[in-house]
């Protein structure tokens, strides 16, 4: 659903770059010099990472958690993408 609410939003950014299917990205090489490199076809981890970069590293280190160990979510959608759903608080006010 939210690749659905993504496709349908207006033509700035990161959004213009996933309809049109083409778009310049800036990566850093070995030596930290910056290269535009043309990305052509998004995949659902393109546009994750567009739009939610900051979960990865948190996804990351609550993956592999025991199930007995909570997890408190405050007022985001990361409950949506955490393969162990087990014990999550949410607080929608934090």
């Amino acid at each position: 659903m939210n690749f659905i609410r993504i496709s349908s939003q207006g033509a700035g950014g990161p959004f213009l770059w996933y309809k049109m299917n083409i778009g310049k990205t800036v990566e850093l090489d070995d030596t930290l010099q910056q290269k535009e490199v043309m990305k052509v076809g998004y995949r659902w981890k393109d546009v994750f990472d567009l739009q939610f970069p900051h979960y990865n590293k948190f996804i990351e280190a609550t993956n592999d958690r025991a199930d007995k160990d909570g997890v408190l979510i405050a007022g985001t959608y990361l409950q949506y993408f955490l393969k162990n759903q087990h014990n999550l608080m949410s607080d929608g006010m934090l």
